[in-house]
């Protein structure tokens, strides 16, 4: 039977398969895509009706000419599997800008765009073994531009909480927006890194619970754009007060490196960093030929309300379905699925790591879960690079912990970092792509 494709309006939309860009008028599929012009043209949305392959397992859809402004993406699905979805400048989940990656049904991540072009939304199915093609509907709204000769930011200002002010239980927010050219579309709130979403209509207004965070000092920003997609921000510092204390367990750092790979001034050099982090105990396992009795070392000593982040360094290797990472060649091998059998056995609440490995994207995929923050360097088929000849420094590594040691936090220096490596590769041959899934709470490294 002849399946059918229907456009509801003469666009050109691209598809990308198994790493093939195909026209779309001119495949047979199960695909429907419609899209809707909302206020001024400037508000789109494209829904895509498909399924994702049981062999190739990603599909990637090209969004054109989309305009500074909230892009979201929600997908939906008719089955118990694993569904990720990405807003990414490319086909790949490695450029991701957002993710959804909560094991949810509906799945939905959003990004605010800030540099107008093509932007690529991703639908991956994550579930292992033997699957069934899934049919799935993506729903992605953009903004594509009213055609409006305004280049003028509009004003916004928050009124409440003060700048400095002390809060305490649920508070209000509150900000005026306005513009005078085009007007305004919406203004957007984040509380301590924490998105409180948008509002449309002044007075333009939030609230949040304060009792979800640690008590301390948190950023409080909002940002407003008009209808042409300009858009201006205000930021102010609030301290709340609740008698919530960060509770006052050991931060402990821990080392598996070999010396064929790092160097001890490497070592040395990421602990005093995390030691101006807090953090005070280190154990540092140099060429480990029994990776898990030192672990056990690791694990004896550890509290429930320990926080614990690993750094392991060495030469890795995929063998199609684990990562593995070797710190004595030949005697001293640790594989992803192990070590996250491992890690589940850790009493500490949290828990961070990052492999500086070839081939080493398997770890944070086997490690989809609370409460890890799991970062490798590369995926399961690229190799990871260093500064210079090894023994030596990872280039990854070198600008996530500068990245750190500058003030920021983990996931923020993640980011840094990966976009270091992609900088840095003089070609194809030189590519890396840098993983990570944040199951974690807690903010690492502030």
């Amino acid at each position: 039977m002849k399946r059918k494709t229907t456009i509801s309006i003469s666009i050109l939309i691209l598809f990308v398969m198994s790493g093939l860009i195909l026209n779309v008028s001119a495949v047979e599929s199960t695909l429907k895509i419609e899209r809707e012009a909302f206020s001024f043209s400037t508000i789109e949305t494209v829904t895509v009706e498909d399924s994702v392959s049981r062999y190739n397992r990603e599909d990637w859809v090209i969004i054109e000419n989309v305009e500074p402004g909230l892009m979201t993406l929600e997908v939906s699905w008719a089955n118990s599997y694993n569904i990720d979805c990405y807003i990414s400048t490319s086909a790949s989940r490695y450029d991701a800008l957002a993710q959804g990656i909560t094991t949810l049904n509906p799945e939905s991540c959003g990004y605010e765009i800030t540099t107008a072009g093509n932007y690529y939304i991703g639908i991956v199915m994550t579930s292992k073994g033997r699957v069934d093609d899934t049919p799935y509907t993506a729903v992605a709204t953009f903004y594509s531009g009213s055609g409006s000769d305004d280049i003028t930011a509009p004003e916004v200002s928050i009124m409440s909480p003060a700048d400095g002010a002390i809060v305490s239980d649920t508070i209000s927010i509150t900000a005026t927006a306005s513009d005078l050219e085009s007007g305004m579309d919406y203004v957007v709130c984040n509380f301590g890194g924490t998105s409180l979403g948008a509002d449309s209509s002044s007075p333009y207004s939030w609230t949040f619970d304060t009792t979800t965070f640690y008590d301390g000092i948190y950023t409080l920003t909002v940002t407003a754009y008009d209808i042409a997609g300009n858009f201006a921000t205000d930021t102010i510092l609030v301290e709340t007060d609740n008698g919530i204390i960060e509770p006052d367990g050991e931060k402990i750092a821990v080392f598996f490196w070999a010396s064929d790979a790092g160097t001890q001034a490497n070592i040395d050099e990421y602990w005093t960093i995390l030691q101006a982090e807090g953090y005070t105990k280190i154990f540092d396992f140099k060429d480990t030929v029994d990776f898990e009795a030192d672990f056990a070392t690791v694990e004896a000593y550890e509290d429930p309300e320990d926080t614990i982040f690993f750094y392991l360094f060495g030469h890795g290797n995929n063998n199609g379905e684990d990562s593995l990472t070797a710190f004595a060649p030949g005697t001293s091998v640790v594989y992803s699925s192990e070590l996250r059998v491992m890690f589940d056995t850790l009493d500490a609440e949290r828990i961070g790591y990052l492999v500086e490995s070839c081939h080493s994207g398997g770890f944070p995929l086997d490690f989809q879960a609370d409460p890890y923050l799991a970062m490798s360097t590369s995926d399961e088929d690229h190799n990871s690079y260093a500064l210079s000849t090894l023994p030596g420094e990872g280039l990854f590594s070198d600008a996530f912990f500068d990245h750190v040691y500058d003030g920021f936090n983990a996931v923020d220096s993640f980011y840094f970092a990966r976009q270091v490596v992609f900088d840095n590769a003089r070609n194809d041959r030189f590519s890396q792509f840098p993983l990570i899934e944040d199951y974690s709470d807690y903010v690492w490294f502030t």
